[in-house]
């Protein structure tokens, strides 16, 4: 009998492919770690104050600019007035006792009593008798005028940021009242006094306009009553806007009753900076909460004049506007340098942060904070340049990867199904690694160039491995499978 040739080992052959692959990716890992890292003697990487020094040196939480309000700011005080509001709440229940509710309004009195400087008491009075019945109209005017008067004292932590909520409150009664005109004046203090948070006046906590299961909250019902009472002021079609756009958040069908009523308002009075500025919140709003935002990946594959950012240059136009106005109009100085950070138009944004600040020092640390994220920014040279970038390069990285994909998948659902051989099989586990690899470096190449292309500083040395890393790994794995096969065939 003739002697067998020795026939080697495939699962040998398999071990030494991934061996392989492994030693060179760690060889490119390592080597693009050695790259030299920016000195901190950069000032654009360096910390910009003694405080941010000590907090990156110490790690001390509490020195941190974003956490400037200590853990524990409650007065014993305070403490008794939030438990005494508390035990008021739970004797209201869940709202739907009349009884209950009847008795609620006598203990939030005792408080007042005892605390007749107290704002939020005499709002929640107010709250629990229009949930209880609101027939006592004066009783709860008189209470939210109360409410105004104390709230700007500051003398107890509020659970109001603003008057605004409390304006759309007396506004509900003043409807109730039938009192329009004083409703209308209630409504405009309410967005003047807080332009950025209309949600808070006309939330109702449903989420459809024709739901009107809230007593204490102003209904589509209410909004056309003011629309037909007052059809030629531009305020009362504004108002109604803001309502429905409460609801947008929903649906996306509530943009268009939205747009219909705000640009009404702007039509008969062009002269409004606040039109204008609800506008661009509400252009603002569309470039991330609708389906056509979810679909334009223009941000991602560099592409310009997608939906996002036509809809963040109108929200930019409506806030311009309100600046041009009103000179002296804070939020939209933030908005809008919002809008040019989403532009990629950097330098542009942070003049309109510094008249931001100016306007609202109370609000110095976000914008500040903002500003200091710009500074860190560098885009690349050639895109400041107005040349062309990497995205034909990266086009041809992502085509090369897919053919690598297609050919491995394929061959690997319909090579070799008749062979039996021990070598195949290794080789499709082989050429599976190499569509992970390819689809993983696919994927976080396109990724990490989107955030290299709004600032260098994105790609770091391990990113730049990690690339180089899944790419050699994909293409040795496909090379690998391949020959492996090919050294088994029979």
């Amino acid at each position: 009998m003739d002697s067998e040739k020795p026939r080697s080992n495939p699962s040998r052959w398999a071990l030494v492919a991934v061996v392989v692959i492994s030693v060179v990716a760690i060889y490119f890992w390592r080597q693009s770690n050695k790259q030299p890292r920016p000195s901190s003697s950069n000032p654009v990487l360096s910390p910009p104050n003694a405080e941010a020094a000590l907090v990156e040196s110490k790690g001390l939480q509490e020195l941190s600019s974003e956490n400037n309000v200590p853990a524990n700011t409650l007065s014993p005080e305070n403490k008794r007035l939030g438990e005494a509001v508390m035990n008021a709440l739970q004797l209201a229940g869940d709202g739907k006792d009349r009884a209950k509710l009847q008795q609620a309004p006598a203990a939030v009195g005792t408080v007042i009593q005892q605390h007749p400087d107290y704002a939020d008491a005499y709002v929640l009075r107010a709250t629990l008798l229009l949930m209880s019945s609101g027939s006592d109209l004066q009783q709860i005017r008189s209470d939210l005028d109360a409410a105004l008067k104390y709230h700007s004292s500051h003398k107890y932590d509020s659970a109001y940021g603003s008057d605004a909520s409390i304006y759309g409150l007396r506004a509900k009664a003043d409807v109730l009242a039938g009192d329009h005109q004083r409703a209308m004046i209630d409504l405009e203090s309410a967005v003047e006094v807080d332009p950025g948070t209309p949600n808070e006046v006309f939330n109702t906590g449903g989420v459809k306009p024709e739901e009107d299961a809230n007593p204490t909250a102003l209904t589509r019902k209410d909004l056309d009553i003011l629309v037909s009472k007052y059809p030629r002021d531009f305020r009362a079609y504004m108002f109604r806007g803001l309502f429905y756009s409460s609801f947008t958040l929903y649906s996306e069908n509530y943009y268009a009753p939205t747009f219909a009523d705000l640009n009404r308002a702007l039509d008969m009075n062009p002269n409004s900076a606040l039109v204008h500025y609800f506008l661009g919140r509400i252009a603002q709003r569309m470039t991330f909460w609708t389906k056509a935002a979810a679909r334009d990946i223009s941000d991602i594959n560099g592409a310009s004049g997608g939906y996002k950012a036509k809809t963040h240059q109108k929200a930019l136009q409506h806030f311009d506007a309100a600046i041009q106005l009103d000179p002296n109009f804070a939020l939209a100085y933030a908005d809008a340098a919002e809008e040019l950070l989403s532009l990629k138009r950097y330098s542009d944004a942070i003049p309109y942060y510094d008249k931001a600040i100016d306007l609202r020092p109370a609000d110095a640390g976000a914008y500040n904070d903002e500003k200091e994220r710009l500074g860190e920014r560098q885009l690349p040279l050639a895109a400041t340049r107005g040349e062309s970038t990497f995205v034909p390069l990266l086009e041809n990285y992502i085509g090369v990867a897919k053919l690598l994909i297609t050919v491995a998948a394929a061959s690997i659902a319909f090579g070799g199904n008749q062979n039996s051989n021990i070598g195949v099989y290794l080789a499709k586990i082989v050429l599976a690694f190499s569509i992970l690899y390819g689809v993983a470096f696919a994927a976080l190449l396109q990724y990490f160039y989107d955030e290299y292309s709004q600032n260098v500083n994105a790609y770091t040395p391990w990113r730049y491995s990690m690339i180089e890393a899944l790419g050699f790994s994909a293409l040795g794995s496909f090379v690998s499978g391949f020959l492996l096969w090919a050294f088994h065939l029979r």
